[in-house]
């Protein structure tokens, strides 16, 4: 199997790029559309009067002309990132257990602190979140290849953030950066760390289904309370 690497092109675009990896991991196509149309949206004609021409490349046009409308396509985002969080949660649950040296960390472990912190709590669009085990242990299937990612996100929503806006992650080079650092040390934890009590004996996540992050990014490592520095 050939190791699929983050596509990174340092031209002020790479955080859209890894947002639409993250929410489609096994659908370029959607990808496609996902980025197109959040750059346009964003980029493109943000604070434009209706009026004012704008200049986009064919491909993007194609995208566009073929993509399913804009309701659809952030309805698919939108429940794609319920899905993701969730394998991200479970990843940075387990990161967390190690590097604090909090009992034998295990998948089995992070669901059930997982199902305790998700029960009676809501999205913000009202549904509730998600706690049976097969449904938490599909998410993070289906999300395995990007969990790195979503943890790294993740880790920066909650009392261990690592930037001063969680939102910049995506737009600052500075943030991003740091970002892909975490993602980094996270995805080499999970391609090599073995549960003791897994059966078969085999790491949180197989290596060979991992989106690797360049190798010029520098690993970064988060530091808990209580983690010895």
């Amino acid at each position: 199997m050939q190791l699929q690497t983050l596509d990174l092109k340092n031209d002020g675009l790479d955080g859209g790029r890894t947002m639409a990896r993250m929410l489609f991991p096994s659908r370029p196509d959607l990808r496609k559309i996902h980025f197109v149309r959040e750059f346009v949206e964003q980029e493109v004609m943000s604070g434009k009067a209706d009026d004012m021409a704008v200049k986009l490349p064919t491909w993007m046009l194609r995208t566009l002309l073929d993509s399913p409308g804009k309701d659809e396509t952030k309805s698919l985002a939108a429940e794609a990132t319920k899905r993701g969080t969730v394998a991200g949660d479970l990843l940075a649950l387990i990161y967390e257990m190690q590097a604090r040296h909090v009992g034998e960390p295990s998948f089995g472990k992070a669901v059930d602190h997982y199902k305790g912190f998700a029960l009676g709590r809501k999205y913000g669009d009202g549904e509730a979140l998600k706690y049976s085990e097969q449904t938490l242990r599909n998410y993070f299937d289906e999300f395995a290849s990007v969990a790195h990612l979503w943890a790294a996100f993740r880790l920066n929503q909650g009392p261990y953030a690592y930037t001063e806006d969680a939102r910049s992650v995506f737009h600052s080079p500075k943030d991003f950066l740091t970002f892909l650092g975490i993602a980094k040390d996270v995805g080499r934890f999970a391609e090599s760390f073995i549960p003791k009590r897994t059966k078969p004996l085999r790491p949180v996540i197989d290596g060979e289904i991992l989106v690797q992050i360049p190798a010029d990014v520098l690993p970064v490592r988060l530091h808990f309370r209580d983690d010895p520095a």
